[in-house]
């Protein structure tokens, strides 16, 4: 599986290089935006690791010139606390997930090992995996309303981690409020914050 990593912090692409590299994983990395876009263009690769804060062109410029020109490689954003706009700004060029600093280096695999494999099933069949993968992380997440009244949305895990949650909204994820206690069968019950948006997912940090 090959990888490229675009992030201009040298220290941490050094760390998490060695880190992918560690497992299994092909990577080729560049602190450039302009220079991203050129290799995505040139050569296939299985997902692009992406920092948006670059010293030529933000990263949401690199996604939409490889968009143009037809590149669909999975991209997953690396970033600071991810404002639900940027979020929305992302879903138009096709962004699959956001990674929000600072990660652990378990949740970062887990979430490479996420999309590959959503991206290995193809859409149809990541669907029909994802509710058997979700169906034990069942939940609901509770809110109260402008009345004061406690009011429940129904939700399924997409991943999970000591930090924070991705899930997958029953209806319109825009309905979500800003913070909501999430409610699992599995016995979890944790006050979160949305930090991104994205169809159907929201992302949350546990407060």
């Amino acid at each position: 599986m090959r990888i490229l990593y675009v992030e201009d912090d040298i220290s941490m692409a050094q760390s998490i290089e060695m880190l992918l590299e560690a497992e299994g994983y092909e990577v080729e990395s560049t602190p450039y935006g302009k220079r991203a876009a050129t290799l995505a263009k040139c050569w296939d690769y299985d997902l692009i690791l992406l920092d948006i804060n670059l010293p030529d062109i933000d990263g949401y410029e690199v996604i939409e010139q490889l968009r143009e020109a037809g590149v669909e490689t999975p991209v997953l954003i690396q970033s600071g606390l991810v404002e639900r706009d940027d979020a929305s700004k992302g879903q138009g060029f096709g962004v699959i997930d956001y990674l929000v600093k600072p990660f652990s280096k378990a949740e970062l695999i887990e979430r490479i090992q996420t999309i590959l494999a959503r991206a290995r099933l193809g859409d149809g069949s990541e669907q029909a995996a994802g509710q058997a993968a979700d169906e034990s992380l069942a939940g609901k997440i509770a809110f109260k309303n402008a009345f004061g009244k406690l009011r429940f949305l129904d939700c399924l895990v997409v991943s999970l981690s000591p930090t924070g949650a991705a899930l997958r909204i029953a209806g319109d994820a825009a309905s979500c409020p800003e913070r909501f206690a999430l409610r699992l069968t599995s016995g979890l019950n944790r006050p979160c914050e949305i930090c991104w948006t994205l169809k159907d997912k929201v992302g949350v940090k546990f407060a």
